[in-house]
């Protein structure tokens, strides 16, 4: 379930806009097959490439390289996409002229549609041949406190020491959460895949984690996963009206950047809108209606479209099912699992230790305050103010849990009030002082 927050304490982080490739970049590349190819960013280019399998076949001009890829803009299903293409999957390229071809892909899963890469690879050698390196970062629980896009910010930002290229698997628990943490996590996944490979790895992902899944490059099911309502909550009721025109438009963006399309969003975020596609059985290429005329139906007047991994993967919305490591890697196209290291995996654990202490410790705290001490006045705020001083440094410690927790606004509450008391208790140590004098 999505929430929606009406204001948010300014906390968050920016990521640095990064600088394009020259144009005039040039380009060295040898092939899985042993054969080598040499051009320019710029190049128009045929490059056939494996998918899961499947070989297809792109024609677009190339924005950006490094040593184990190239970054293709080219048409897909009548739209401009851009499309990385790792070494290790591409069978060959060509150069071609402005009039040859059209940009083709044969759609059983869908492709990895990611921006341009930008930064020049500072991997080793020894690594590069390797291939790109794996990086997980469980995410379970709700999306604000528990999820969050400061963890995928520093998840990100262990991945670039590594160079462009790298694959982040953000595993996804969840059953949803707050609208404007989505928001910042949208930001922060939009502007890693200008870099790197981002994988989502469903077992839940409900609302704002099916939000998150489809911004992804890819999708994988476990076989028990699901995802989807994308239901607007503002307090207990589903939003209507122009918030929901908002929702549905801001939903069916977010599918589309992860090339999926909008009308999969809108089912799972609007009950009465229906889904239903056509799967040509040659090519497996899908056409979705916001009707039944469909073979397939997925959604029908009163449902919120949740789908499971069988139809996901049916549906074009997911890339394949994987229950393990092995067999994620495998749809991947690895040659093996290799976690470069537990970086995510520790940032998961500690960030939750946390959250969990914070929610064993923060009740007692607003308790204690309430009630205060039998003692005098003094003590008792000086007692406040102790208490006010650890609510503080819970909010340096775990900001994004204690605004969700307490509010957007209560560490500037929680200010104002220690400045309050402190005052108080300077005024009546001077009065005590004056009386003693006297």
């Amino acid at each position: 379930m999505i929430r929606t927050i009406h204001s948010m304490f300014a906390l968050f982080l920016v990521l640095a806009i990064l600088t394009p490739v020259a144009a005039a970049q040039s380009i060295d590349m040898r092939l899985a097959d042993g054969s080598r190819w040499r051009g320019e960013v710029g190049d128009r280019v045929e490059v056939k490439h494996v998918q899961q399998g499947t070989e297809i076949t792109i024609v677009g001009k190339i924005v950006n390289a490094g040593s184990d890829f190239l970054m293709v803009k080219h048409e897909s299903a009548g739209s401009e996409r851009q499309s990385t293409l790792f070494r290790g999957d591409i069978r060959s390229i060509r150069s071609v002229t402005e009039s040859e071809g059209q940009s083709t892909r044969t759609p059983t899963r869908r492709g990895q549609d990611t921006p341009s890469q930008r930064q020049p690879d500072s991997r080793s050698q020894s690594d590069a041949a390797k291939g790109p390196g794996v990086f997980v970062l469980p995410l379970t629980g709700m999306v604000g406190p528990r999820i969050n896009h400061h963890l995928i910010e520093k998840m990100v930002e262990e991945a670039d020491k590594h160079g462009p290229g790298q694959i982040i698997i953000l595993e996804l628990t969840t059953g949803g959460g707050a609208v404007v943490e989505m928001e910042q996590i949208a930001r922060v996944l939009l502007d890693v895949k200008q870099r790197h490979r981002v994988v989502a790895w469903v077992h839940e992902a409900i609302s704002a984690g099916c939000a998150t899944a489809m911004l992804c490059n890819e999708i994988y099911f476990s076989t028990m996963g699901t995802a989807g309502s994308m239901t607007m909550y503002s307090g207990s009721t589903s939003v209507s009206g122009q918030e929901l025109q908002n929702w549905l438009q801001r939903g069916g963006e977010w599918a589309e950047a992860g090339g999926n399309h909008r009308y999969i969003a809108h089912a799972m975020i609007h009950a009465p809108l229906m889904l239903s596609y056509d799967k040509d059985p040659e090519t497996g290429e899908i056409t979705y209606y916001n009707d039944l005329s469909g073979e397939y139906i997925l959604s029908r007047p009163g449902d919120n479209l949740t789908l499971n991994a069988s139809n996901a993967v049916h549906s074009g919305f997911a890339d394949g099912i994987a229950d393990t490591t092995d067999d994620l890697a495998e749809l991947l196209d690895l040659p093996e699992w290799r976690e470069v290291n537990d970086y995510g995996r520790r940032l998961h654990d500690d960030w939750n230790a946390l959250v969990d202490r914070a929610e064993r410790e923060l009740p007692r705290l607003m308790a204690r305050y309430q009630r205060g001490t039998s003692g005098d006045a003094m003590e008792n705020l000086r007692l406040r103010i102790r208490i006010i001083e650890d609510l503080l440094r819970w909010w340096d410690r775990a900001p994004a849990a204690m605004m969700y927790m307490l509010g957007p606004d209560s560490k500037t509450a929680f200010e104002r009030e220690l400045a309050e008391l402190r005052k108080r208790l300077a005024d009546m140590t001077r009065q005590q002082r004056g009386a003693g004098r006297r």
